[in-house]
């Protein structure tokens, strides 16, 4: 799945803004770093992220072309 993931991005989406749900926040911290590694820009994004991080994640979707932010439904619960 991972490697799905990886060549949709890169070849539906290239360069383009998206969410990426998982299940979990482990899943999270793994599918953004392998995204990271293989060239998408990409941040974790879950309750367990101190605020900072969180409010910094969040705040670089908004404000930036091309992030991928994989989260967990905490995410959705901040943004409107």
């Amino acid at each position: 799945p991972k490697k799905q993931l990886l060549t949709f991005l890169q070849e539906e989406h290239a360069g383009d803004a998206g969410i990426v749900y998982c299940l979990s926040r482990a899943s999270t911290e793994k599918i953004a770093e392998y995204l990271t590694r293989n060239g998408v820009n990409a941040v974790p994004y879950h309750a367990g992220l101190d605020a900072s991080t969180r409010a910094t994640h969040q705040a670089r979707f908004l404000r930036e072309e091309g992030l991928v932010v994989v989260a967990t439904i905490a995410f959705g619960m901040g943004i409107d």
